[in-house]
């Protein structure tokens, strides 16, 4: 994947590397991607907005797109779709609805 190139990239340039900084790195290559880059193809064709409610229904914040609200809240991939699906009722306490462009 890109991003794990990526984090080893950075991390040679920095000539030293501690696994918690590996892993700073790698969220921060997440996001980037997940804000709407990916192997330098330009913007995903896929994403897809998602809107961050609490449990009764008020809006908190909405994301550019899953995977970014799911590495931004530490979650796992797919957790936010299983509420968007129908599988479960939220996703790090909260619910989660698809946003229109």
């Amino acid at each position: 994947m890109i991003t794990e190139k990526l984090t080893d990239e950075i991390c040679n340039v920095l000539g030293y590397y501690t696994d918690d900084l590996r892993e700073e790195i790698k969220k921060i290559t997440v996001l980037i991607y997940a804000a709407g880059f990916d192997e330098g193809r330009g913007c995903h064709a896929k994403r897809k907005r998602v809107t961050q409610l609490t449990k009764d229904g008020k809006i908190i914040r909405v994301w550019n797109s899953i995977t970014m609200a799911e590495t931004a809240l530490g979650k796992r991939s797919g957790a936010i779709t299983s509420v968007l699906n129908g599988k479960c009722k939220t996703c790090a306490g909260y619910k989660w609805i698809l946003t229109d462009k």
